[in-house]
């Protein structure tokens, strides 16, 4: 049996402040949290305690662990704190592209930005960002490095074989390329393309449009 999400009770740090609802196949509850932002929060991770705040108490307690290394103003913290922001946090405008269709961070780097500086090092100029050699797989030391663009053109979706050495382009019977992507875990269809350059440029243009890389 459920259990009941009446208007008023607490979960950690959040109130529930209206009726539940359901949306896209799951049950999602309307709360405020005690720093005053308001949210709709997944009603099982609310009643199983995943969910205990807006997300300021995770980020209260990240900042409480990184305030001593001194880094907060730099460009690698900054890129640090977007990853966990886009992967963790559906109020983000860019959690959909990421966190929503499954993409994480290792737990050794979420827990810390000091573990996070100390496996990608510095960044090597500002032309440089960090880049997931395989787009479809998690933010972690052995899939991510410091690119630049054209760097990332060059390699871009290279680990995987589909035919093609590229990620989502595959030979069909008829000596033709398709193209497919991944969003929110569903596979949505490109096209068809005679050579495989053309494949291969629709399928980044689609990662631009739709993952926001």
């Amino acid at each position: 049996m459920k259990t009941d999400v009446a208007i008023g009770q607490r979960y950690g740090l959040l109130s529930v402040v209206g009726p539940q609802f359901r949306e896209n196949g799951r049950s999602r509850v309307p709360c405020r949290c005690d720093c005053g932002t308001e949210k709709t929060i997944y009603r099982w991770h609310l009643v199983s305690g995943q969910t205990k705040s807006c997300g300021c108490l995770s980020r209260k307690r990240t900042a409480e662990r990184n305030k001593t290394h001194g880094k907060t103003a730099t460009p690698e913290y900054k890129i640090w704190r977007g990853i966990i922001d886009r992967c963790f946090y559906p109020s983000q405008s860019r959690y959909e592209r990421y966190g929503g269709r499954g993409i994480t961070m290792c737990e050794r780097w979420r827990r810390s930005f000091e573990s996070f500086l100390e496996d990608m090092g510095e960044r090597p100029s500002a032309q440089h960002s960090i880049d997931r050699k395989d787009p479809e797989g998690n933010y972690e030391p052995s899939n991510c490095r410091w690119a630049t663009k054209e760097q990332q053109a060059r390699s871009r979706c290279k680990t995987k074989s589909w035919g093609s050495g590229v990620v989502g382009v595959t030979k069909v019977r008829n000596g033709n390329w398709a193209v497919r992507i991944h969003v929110n875990g569903k596979a949505v269809w490109v096209g068809t393309f005679k050579d495989l350059d053309t494949a291969i440029a629709h399928r980044m243009q689609a990662e631009e449009e739709l993952w926001g890389r």
